[in-house]
């Protein structure tokens, strides 16, 4: 984030230094000239033995532009518990270290933004704030924490309608969207989440939800954060609305690696009921 002229060299490095490579494919990954030259590389680099491919989904474009990928072992899903065991079988041992979340869900929250009701749930979570309650609103300032992690693992949300340019950008067809272009758009419009605060950006994330892709940063404060900016556009008002999900953990920066895909569970469940 702080040099964006090293973002293609920092990839390049890691194409030509990586032991094993996990591809994430779909018909997008294969439109995007950007993921397209990275898979092409590593299938020069190092062979079909040492790549692995998630299907989500499995679509045809893939393997017509990369016949080799053909040859790796794979498995199309978009369960979280089935990838990691995917992995645990085909690349590291150490997989085993990530918690496994439970297939049923054990926390269910139903709010209200702006006259419209929406759902979040998830496993292993429990609310210890229900937020404010007002005419219009349920929820906003709601906080959860995570009850089988050792050291202290939060999140909180907030939702308001959101009226910067990014919503409109963030709503468009992703597939006919630049995906570094829109990276760099989002990382523009994450200074409006950190510049008041003394913190360490770390990483910048998309995360793709709704039909679009959102952003999740990952800051340092004393303790490891990571915040989402979800937009989604509201039923009845057809407003973009923004949901902010800023995550808390306490520990070192390997445990709270092992929990991202937890909190990504929390935010892949909200949803307009």
């Amino acid at each position: 984030m702080k040099d964006r002229g090293q973002f293609q060299t920092v990839i390049d490095e890691g194409l030509a230094n990586s032991e094993r490579a996990i591809l994430f494919t779909n018909k997008i990954y294969a439109e995007s000239p950007y993921c397209s030259d990275e898979a092409e590389k590593l299938l020069q680099n190092y062979g079909q033995d040492k790549i692995v491919e998630i299907k989500i989904p499995a679509e045809p474009e893939v393997h017509q532009k990369f016949p080799a990928l053909a040859g790796c072992k794979s498995v199309e899903t978009f369960d979280v518990n089935e990838i990691i065991n995917f992995l645990k079988k085909t690349v590291a041992p150490a997989v085993s270290k990530i918690e496994i979340i439970p297939s049923k869900p054990e926390f269910k929250f139903e709010g209200v933004c702006k006259g419209a009701p929406f759902t979040l749930y998830a496993s292993g979570w429990k609310i210890t704030q229900k937020g404010t309650s007002y005419l219009g609103e349920i929820g906003n300032g709601l906080e959860i924490k995570f009850k089988k992690a050792k050291q202290k693992f939060y999140m909180n949300i907030h939702f308001s309608i959101d009226e910067s340019e990014l919503a409109k950008f963030k709503s468009m067809d992703i597939v006919s969207t630049d995906d570094r272009k829109l990276y760099d758009a989002l990382l523009d419009y994450s200074k409006k989440h950190i510049s008041r605060l003394d913190a360490e950006v770390m990483g910048a994330h998309l995360i793709f939800h709704g039909g679009a892709s959102q952003l999740a940063l990952t800051y340092w404060m004393g303790y490891w954060t990571r915040k989402y900016s979800i937009t989604l556009i509201h039923p009845t008002l057809k407003k973009p609305i923004e949901f902010l999900f800023t995550f808390g953990f306490q520990g070192t920066f390997q445990d709270y690696c092992r929990y991202v895909h937890i909190m990504d569970s929390v935010i892949k469940s909200l949803e307009w009921k």
